[in-house]
């Protein structure tokens, strides 16, 4: 199933319990989303993967800035997880000096072009008129911590002068985000399922909660 045909609305409730029993999955490769942070400015995610096919890392580390909430970086954490494919990241390096902006997940060709480009939380609609225009080959999102900013999220862009088509919106439930963020820690394990698209669902274990959720997708 592909993302553009499940761009549709679809707001639920999020279910947070305990799960005994963990299937195992997943590769040993790193994937670092750090530059230059103390050890109290990165968290670090170890994940299985209920499906090997996917090629998902056993491991994630994500850097936080001192201006960056605990809800960007379960929102980073989240996004990279539920975008995954090869040569994904967290942050990175851009080889453009048009492109004056630090994505907060990124996934680049071979010839160092931004492919996917994710921006985490509020950001600023003209920030991603700008983005789409210097990254014409980019797949474009914009992940929020709330699925009710779906609604106005398309007039944003619109004001903005954002050309319709180009930026796709996904939105968790407040309340995910928020438990998410009250169980964060610097030492993390993640038991990933993929998502499901019909209707809108992620099931996932997190520090040994069991969290289920639906999700919000959307096409500007």
């Amino acid at each position: 199933m592909t993302f553009a045909a499940a761009c549709w609305w679809f707001c639920g409730q999020v279910w947070v319990g305990s799960e005994n029993e963990l299937k195992k999955g997943g590769t040993s490769r790193l994937i670092s989303g750090l530059s230059e942070f103390s050890s109290q400015h990165k968290f670090s995610f170890r994940i299985e993967c209920q499906d090997s096919r996917l090629d998902v890392p056993d491991r994630l580390i994500v850097g936080r800035q001192d201006e960056e909430s605990e809800m960007h970086i379960v929102l980073k954490a989240l996004g990279f997880l539920f975008f995954y494919r090869g040569r994904l990241q967290i942050g990175g390096h851009l080889y453009n000096d048009n492109i004056p902006f630090i994505p907060d997940i990124l996934q680049l060709n071979y010839e160092g072009h931004p492919t996917f480009w994710a921006e985490c939380g509020v950001s600023d609609p003209r920030r991603l008129k700008k983005i789409v225009a210097k990254a014409p080959q980019a797949e474009v999102w914009w992940i929020r911590e709330t699925d009710t900013e779906m609604e106005v999220m398309p007039n944003q862009l619109k004001k903005a002068g954002v050309r319709p088509g180009r930026v796709k919106l996904l939105g968790f439930p407040a309340a995910l985000v928020k438990d998410l963020c009250r169980l964060l820690r610097a030492k993390n394990e993640i038991f990933w399922m993929p998502p499901d698209f019909f209707p809108p669902a992620i099931q996932f274990d997190f520090n040994n909660e069991w969290i289920e959720s639906s999700f919000a997708l959307r096409t500007y």
